[in-house]
C-alpha cells in the first residue's frame, strides 16, 4: 500500500491524504469495468425470467401460479448465495470467489437454456441464482477496497 505522506507538523495522515497518496490509475479503472460488468450481468439475470414469461409458460404448460413459483426459485438462490458470498470469498479470497461464482453464474445459466423439463430448469434457475446472490455482495466489496 503507498503510504501517505506526513501531515505538516507530525500527526496522523487523514484518509484524503491516504486516498490523494494512492491515486487513481488503470488498475483500479479495470477493477471498476469487471465489477460493474458482473453486476449488470446480474441486473440482466433478475430481468431475463420477466421477458420470457409467455415462451416458458408455452414450453412447460405452466399457469401463472407455476410461474409465480418459478420466480420464486431464483429468489431462494439469490438469498443462499446472498448469505454465503461473504464467506466464500473470507475462506478463499475475494478474486477466486468472484472467478467460481462466475462460472456458476454462467454454467448453470446456459443449463437452464437446454433445460428438458421444468424441474431441470428450476434447479439450474436456482444455482444461477446462487452464483448471481454470491456475485454481488462480493463485487461490492471488491470495489469499494480498491
Amino acid at each position: 500500500m503507498v503510504e501517505a505522506p506526513p501531515s505538516p507538523g507530525g500527526t496522523v495522515p487523514s484518509i484524503d491524504e491516504h486516498l490523494d497518496a494512492a491515486g487513481f490509475g488503470w488498475f483500479q479503472m479495470r477493477i471498476f469495468c469487471i465489477m460493474s460488468m458482473l453486476v449488470v450481468a446480474d441486473g440482466m439475470e433478475m430481468t431475463v425470467l420477466s421477458m420470457l414469461r409467455e415462451p416458458l409458460k408455452r414450453e412447460f404448460g405452466l399457469d401463472d401460479y407455476g410461474f409465480a413459483a418459478l420466480g420464486s426459485v431464483i429468489f431462494a438462490g439469490l438469498l443462499v448465495g446472498n448469505l454465503s458470498g461473504g464467506f466464500v470469498a473470507d475462506a478463499f479470497g475475494r478474486r477466486t470467489a468472484l472467478l467460481a461464482m462466475a462460472c456458476t453464474f454462467c454454467v448453470a445459466g446456459t443449463f437452464s437454456a437446454f433445460a428438458p423439463d421444468i424441474y431441470t430448469f428450476a434447479i439450474a434457475r436456482f444455482i444461477t441464482g446462487i452464483g448471481v446472490g454470491a456475485i454481488i455482495p462480493v463485487a461490492d466489496s471488491h470495489l469499494l477496497e480498491w
